[in-house]
C-alpha cells in the first residue's frame, strides 16, 4: 500500500495523484453543530426530569406539610407519572389554576418554573 493510498481526506476522496480508482468511501458531509432543535429538545427533557426529582422529594413529606404548602399528593404523583416532554411543574400550576376556579381560592405561586 503506497502512502497516496493511505492518506484519504476527510471527505472521502482519494488524493488527485492517485488516479481516477473508484472511492470506496461514501462521502459523508457532518454538519458543525446537531440542530437546534435537537438540543432545545434534549434541554427541556433534563429540566423536565430534574422537576421530577423535585416532586419525587416532596412526596416523601407527610399530607398535613404538603397541604400547608398547596399540594395534594394525588395531583404530586400525577404530576410526576406525566411523560418527560411535559414540564411537571407548568402542569400543576395549570391544575391548580382549574382548581381555585372552581372553588374560588387563592392560589399560592408553586415556585418560577424557567429558573433552571
Amino acid at each position: 500500500m503506497s502512502k497516496s493510498d493511505r492518506s484519504l481526506s476527510i471527505t472521502g476522496h482519494e488524493p488527485s495523484n492517485s488516479g481516477n480508482r473508484e472511492n470506496p468511501f461514501p462521502e459523508v458531509i457532518m454538519p458543525a453543530m446537531p440542530p437546534l432543535g435537537l438540543i432545545t429538545a434534549i434541554e427541556d427533557r433534563i429540566r423536565n426530569w430534574r422537576h421530577r426529582r423535585m416532586l419525587q422529594r416532596l412526596l416523601k413529606y407527610d399530607e398535613f406539610l404538603l397541604e400547608d404548602v398547596g399540594h395534594h399528593r394525588a395531583d404530586l404523583v400525577r404530576a410526576s407519572r406525566l411523560p418527560l416532554r411535559v414540564d411537571p411543574l407548568k402542569k400543576l400550576v395549570e391544575w391548580r389554576e382549574q382548581s381555585q376556579g372552581r372553588s374560588g381560592g387563592v392560589a399560592l405561586p408553586l415556585c418560577d418554573a424557567g429558573s433552571e
